[in-house]
């Protein structure tokens, strides 16, 4: 279903903070169905894409040994239901020979998202990562005690949970 961001909570050390919003729900809200929620991200089948002016294109996967410390780029919601990218930079990518949520350490640096939320806050679970122009993984968690600071999920694992990636495809590459 849709949702809408009435306001976000700033974060501040100690305090994550929060998005605010509604579901949109009425008549032809509902997008798809929901078949699997797992640590890795709701899998389910989309009926119909929803509305998003921003971004028109779809974005190519990177695995994991793609992804680099560096300038990378987030996308989330901050107000009503626009899509707007915001500055980070990747810290710490975890070189992980299993699935695990924790896979990047990343570090808000752009000055409005800074402004406007105060940091990474709840809600932004599953806000997608991008680097040079692919999807490298999503927000899983905020840190408390340094709230401009999360972790992120690799992308691999997430299609490897989704059963489109086994991982065999990564070993027959290296």
């Amino acid at each position: 279903m849709p949702a809408s961001i009435a306001k976000v909570e700033a974060g501040t050390r100690g305090r994550p903070g929060e998005k605010i919003g509604t579901f949109t729900t009425g008549t032809g809200t509902n997008l798809g169905t929901i078949d699997n929620n797992s640590q890795f991200g709701i899998y389910g089948k989309l009926h119909r894409s929803p509305p998003n002016a921003y971004f028109q294109k779809l974005f190519p996967v990177a695995m994991a040994h793609q992804v680099k410390v560096g300038p990378a780029e987030i996308l989330t919601v901050l107000d009503n239901e626009r899509v707007e990218k915001f500055e980070i930079r990747i810290v710490k990518v975890e070189r992980q020979k299993k699935p695990q949520v924790k896979g990047l350490v990343i570090e808000v640096t752009d000055p409005k998202l800074l402004r406007c939320a105060g940091r990474i806050v709840q809600g932004m679970s599953g806000s997608p990562i991008l680097q040079d122009g692919k999807f490298v993984g999503a927000v899983t968690h905020v840190f408390v005690k340094d709230p401009t600071r999360g972790y992120g999920v690799l992308a691999e694992w997430m299609l490897q949970e989704a059963g489109l990636f086994s991982g065999k495809e990564m070993k027959a590459a290296t």
